[in-house]
């Protein structure tokens, strides 16, 4: 460790010691020890800024764009930590919202600060959520997900009680973006009741769906932006087609005999059929 030279160090001793000695209290003794190492930060950053303008970071001379794509190659926690190297690669790193368009839950210890990160910075850029633990989101992780549902284009989520929960929420609202929907399969859950309000106007880009057992909604508006469907049977499918009428990939598993099947075909398999 290089140590102040002992003239700077004496002038430095001096100064706190002339700050702090007028002191008649201890509550004025702390206010003025938090006062002092504000000052002594303060000076140590723009000591740190005058070396970093004075020594360029080569990649500062690049244009934006493509400091940008430099940045792209890292994952999260990595753009995370270039946002913290210097105030440049922090105004990099926050001009362009798609490199926070990404999150996985399983890369971080404290996912909720990471999280929140993630949602201020991504600003409305439609963004990936995958929730690939059983570590159970808080409830402040949830109310910022459904806060910003609008903005989800695919979202991962384990077999677990508190997904269904979560999903039952999040498709009773708009969900404009949204294109992937994935649950990971586990036939010993409770059957997740599908909305009614799920349609071509709620979910206008929805394309795949996998998830685990389901009940279709009660009314049935068409969902028909979707092509890849695998599904835990419904009990009742018979109007599996009439919700999903254009997919063009099907798997519903755990059927039985007494499972209700479709009155007919989706369209978009009709039409395949009859192509061939």
């Amino acid at each position: 460790m290089v140590e102040l030279p002992a003239d700077q160090h004496d002038l430095l001793r001096a100064s706190v010691f002339s700050a702090l000695q007028s002191v008649l209290d201890l509550g004025s003794l702390r206010d003025v020890m938090t006062s002092v190492r504000t000052v002594v930060d303060t000076a140590i950053a723009d000591i740190a800024h005058a070396w970093n303008t004075a020594h360029k970071d080569p990649l500062c001379r690049l244009p934006v764009e493509l400091h940008v794509s430099c940045l792209q190659w890292l994952e999260l926690g990595g753009i995370i930590t270039a946002s913290q190297v210097s105030r440049a690669w922090r105004t990099i790193a926050l001009s362009e919202p798609s490199l926070w368009d990404s999150f996985d839950a399983s890369s971080f210890e404290n996912f909720e600060r990471a999280f929140e990160v993630v949602l201020l910075r991504s600003q409305a850029t439609p963004f990936d959520i995958t929730w690939d633990t059983k570590v159970e989101p808080s409830q402040r992780v949830r109310e910022m997900l459904v806060a910003h549902a609008s903005h989800l284009r695919k979202l991962h989520l384990p077999s677990c009680r508190w997904s269904d929960e979560l999903l039952s929420v999040l498709l009773s609202t708009s969900l404009p973006h949204l294109r992937t929907l994935q649950a990971k399969y586990e036939n010993t859950r409770a059957r997740l009741r599908l909305p009614d309000m799920m349609s071509d106007e709620t979910m206008p880009k929805l394309q795949s769906v996998t998830l685990g057992p389901v009940l279709l909604p009660t009314r049935i508006h068409a969902v028909s932006s979707v092509t890849f469907l695998h599904l835990g049977a419904p009990s009742d499918c018979r109007d599996l087609f009439e919700l999903f009428p254009l997919v063009q990939q099907v798997t519903l598993r755990d059927v039985s005999s007494a499972t209700l099947l479709p009155y007919r075909l989706a369209r978009s398999i009709i039409q395949c059929i009859s192509k061939v």
